[in-house]
């Protein structure tokens, strides 16, 4: 490995170790969880491929942002010392955006492209019920894109 990429992957690595996030309670049913937290984005695409898997470890229904099926997932973006919004979960309007159930125990997986460097999070917003009250942010780890 060339120091130059050595040097790259030691300070991705540190950054990703910084700045956790409090939004989510710690006794969440809900967790979403990254496939990697270090990607490099493909040369021919000009972007990283980010995974991730929702999960209810809960006892009752969730509700998921949906668009088709789709899980609608935000991306915050780590900029001046502070997480800002990078990417919203949009949709075209002939899709289905009514919000997923997601029973206890059930699991869905997801993908999102993100064309920049730079060090992110996830987020999704669960609710307990169909009609959208009681919002939770569910975040994930930080990763980060070279």
């Amino acid at each position: 490995m060339s120091p130059r990429l050595s040097l790259l992957v030691l300070l991705a690595a540190a950054l990703a170790g910084c700045g956790a996030d409090a939004t989510a309670p710690a006794d969440a049913a809900v967790t979403l969880t990254l496939g990697d937290t270090l990607l490099a984005r493909d040369p021919t695409a000009r972007s990283a491929r980010v995974r991730f898997r929702i999960e209810n470890q809960g006892v009752a229904t969730a509700y998921v942002p949906r668009c088709g099926e789709a899980i609608g997932a935000d991306v915050e973006r780590w900029v001046g010392g502070r997480w800002v919004a990078y990417s919203s979960a949009i949709c075209i309007a002939v899709l289905d955006m009514s919000p997923m159930p997601l029973g206890p125990g059930e699991a869905r997986t997801g993908m999102h492209l993100l064309g920049e460097a730079g060090r992110f999070r996830m987020l999704v917003r669960v609710t307990s019920s169909a009609a959208g009250e009681e919002v939770t942010r569910v975040v994930s780890a930080p990763f980060v894109v070279l």
